[in-house]
């Protein structure tokens, strides 16, 4: 998709990396010590998953034809969100 022809009204999701909750603390434990992770546990909890473990799969491909990027790596992402620009 040429981004000349991009219809300028409309909301384009942005790109996103798909990482588990597993994934994330996993990459914080890399940047910031792994004395931590295992005062993390793994329990299913049904208020949360209501609201975001049953949505589809996000399809960012127009964004992407566009050339909009995700974080490109579990690192930039949680260094970002963060605070601290890499």
């Amino acid at each position: 998709m040429d981004v000349r022809n991009a219809n300028p009204a409309r909301a384009w999701p942005l790109p996103v990396l798909r990482l588990s909750i597993r994934d994330v603390v996993q990459t914080l434990a890399e940047l910031y010590g792994h004395d931590r992770v295992n005062l993390v546990r793994y329990e299913p909890k049904d208020s949360v998953e209501a609201v975001f473990g049953r949505f589809p799969e996000l399809d960012d491909g127009e964004p992407r034809a566009l050339g909009l990027k995700d974080d490109e790596s579990p690192q930039a992402l949680v260094r970002r969100a963060l605070g601290e620009a890499e």
